[in-house]
C-alpha cells in the first residue's frame, strides 16, 4: 500500500537533524512525567508511514500530538476548538 505524501510528510525527520535522546521509559527519580499507556485505532495508511518513518517514530506522533493539543505557552492547558 503506497501512503500519501502529506501523510509522510508528516513523518518524515528532517536531515541533519539528531535523533532525540529520550526515547524509551524515563529513568527511576527523573523529573519526566511517565507515558501512559493507551490503545489508539489509527488509520493503516498514518500507520505505516509512522513506522516506515524509522526508530522514534512514537515518540514523534506524542510530539505531533503535544504540538496539535496543548497550548504552547503554558504546555498544559488544552486549546479550545
Amino acid at each position: 500500500m503506497t501512503s500519501d505524501s502529506n501523510t509522510s510528510d508528516l513523518f518524515s525527520v528532517a536531515k541533519g537533524e539528531p535523533q532525540r535522546s529520550t526515547r524509551g521509559r524515563p529513568r527511576k527519580g527523573s523529573n519526566i512525567t511517565p507515558k501512559v499507556h493507551i490503545t489508539l485505532r489509527v488509520d493503516t495508511d498514518v500507520l505505516e508511514a509512522a513506522r516506515h518513518s524509522g526508530p522514534g517514530w512514537q515518540t514523534r506522533i506524542n510530539d505531533l500530538l503535544r504540538e496539535t493539543f496543548l497550548d504552547k505557552n503554558h504546555g498544559d492547558t488544552v486549546r479550545q476548538a
